[in-house]
């Protein structure tokens, strides 16, 4: 068998969840389910308690730091030792959360205990009240398969089927869940092949999030570097400024000195058929960049849009809400004005817009936005906020440099994300492909097995390409 090939129609049969390989069965999930236990959320401190044993309690918002091997910021509580004894997280078992979720993050997510994760503990690990541990039959499927097929059924939306909501509260009918929904399950061997291949790309994409995160932390400190000491190798001397430290040539000026006067956006209604120019609104601005192809339309005058056009260089700020601050600088763009709870800048000839923009993803910026805000999520800026808002001021040949040096930042961080991106997509193909059979892994040998990762563009240590 060719390494990861899609195998022949008439190697499949039809069972109640469509075609499978021939050699595959079908099981009720609750059928390899052979425990399940309730958790215990303990007490906060143990002075009410001689004797309680300090644990780490996973709740279901737990789930994606434990995932890698973090508990750092999973609670301490304070639990009965017996309740330990019977509560605390093995090898193998499962963690199901039962009750919590959102309308994006629905209930019956499931984390998968390893040595691995659970090593890296600094006590004994349990599991709250609102959390389900599962025990499985390891004689009939792998931890890792039924970890895989899980995760299939919540892409799909199965657990939602399940979901009740009690006084707002989402809760996991995870017996009925158990009791009503199947799995595939192909032989021993196939499913450990199987949980090898996708366990190997998700390695990977922890991977590249751990490089993205790193390539983060460094242009945070590029940052204060640059705007603290200047673009040279060697520091400039510094002043102390109602911005903070900055080199004793510049000069920290507030924006209405190298900025024109800032323009409120257009107040109309977004129009999805095409009868005007996009209008661009807070909601359209994810992760500092826009998908024009999504924007909607608006009706717009020829004297409105000579008003509100946007250009490349300007610059928006979210004017309210929880994103109040952040900003986005316009580049290349179809014909588009701007919506009223946004605020644009334009910089006069003194200022590069690149280095004005990336000023505002600084902390001396936060720092202003978040003084003017006095902690109130709800609060918003102005215009006079804006041109009282200080900004350290280079000569034009610096402000270049240090732009260009945090582009090249950000452009590895694109990178990072876009490999990401990629990899994400090939696990969600391969997940669905490899549990329904329509692709098959060889299980004979170990070496066919590391052929079938290179093939997919995956090694065993991470990314080599992806396949199209």
């Amino acid at each position: 068998m060719t390494p990861g090939a899609i195998v022949n129609a008439n190697d499949f049969k039809e069972t109640e969840m469509g075609y499978i390989p021939q050699e595959w069965t079908v099981v009720q999930l609750e059928s390899v389910v052979v425990d399940f236990l309730s958790g215990d959320w303990g007490e906060d401190n143990d002075s009410t308690n001689e004797g309680l044993v300090g644990c780490r309690v996973i709740r279901g918002t737990d789930f994606p730091k434990v995932e890698n091997g973090s508990f750092a910021t999973v609670p301490v509580r304070y639990i009965k030792p017996n309740s330990v004894e019977k509560r605390q997280v093995k090898q193998d078992d499962f963690l199901v959360e039962i009750s919590g979720g959102s309308r994006d993050q629905p209930t019956g997510r499931l984390w998968h205990a390893t040595n691995v994760k659970l090593k890296t503990a600094d006590a004994p690990v349990v599991f709250t009240n609102f959390v389900k541990l599962l025990r499985i039959d390891l004689s009939s499927v792998s931890s890792g398969f039924f970890r895989y097929a899980w995760d299939y059924l919540y892409a799909a939306g199965k657990t939602q089927i399940y979901e009740k909501r009690t006084t707002g509260i989402r809760n996991f009918k995870y017996r009925d869940f158990l009791a009503n929904e199947s799995i595939p399950l192909p032989p021993l061997p196939e499913q450990r092949a199987i949980a090898h291949i996708l366990s190997t790309i998700q390695r990977a994409i922890a991977a590249q999030d751990a490089v993205i995160a790193a390539t983060r932390e460094v242009k945070r400190s590029l940052m204060h570097r640059l705007f603290t000491y200047g673009p040279y190798a060697e520091p400039l001397p510094t002043k102390e400024t109602e911005i903070g430290e900055i080199p004793e040539r510049w000069d920290a000026v507030p924006f209405e000195r190298v900025c024109e006067r800032p323009e409120y956006g257009y107040t109309t209604s977004a129009i999805n058929d095409p009868v005007g120019p996009k209008f661009l609104r807070i909601t359209d601005i994810q992760d500092s960049s826009v998908n024009w192809a999504s924007v909607p339309f608006c009706e717009c005058s020829d004297k409105e849009y000579a008003k509100y056009q946007l250009q490349s260089g300007d610059i928006l700020f979210a004017r309210i809400g929880a994103t109040t601050g952040k900003t986005f600088l316009v580049a290349d763009c179809p014909p588009a004005v701007f919506a009223s709870y946004l605020i644009r800048v334009r910089t006069e000839s003194s200022l590069l817009p690149d280095y004005l923009s990336q000023f505002t993803n600084t902390d001396r910026y936060w720092q202003q936005i978040d003084a003017v805000k006095g902690g109130r999520l709800k609060q918003g800026i102005n215009i006079p906020v804006i041109n009282s808002l200080f900004i350290p001021m280079p000569s034009l040949v610096e402000q270049k440099e240090i732009a260009h040096i945090l582009a090249v930042a950000d452009e590895k961080i694109r990178t990072g994300e876009r490999r990401r991106a990629a990899l994400q997509a090939l696990f969600k193909s391969m997940l669905h492909q490899l549990m329904t059979g329509q692709v098959r892994v060889p299980v004979y040998h170990r070496v066919e097995m590391n052929r079938s990762l290179v093939h997919i563009g995956l090694d065993e240590s991470g990314p080599l390409s992806v396949k199209q």
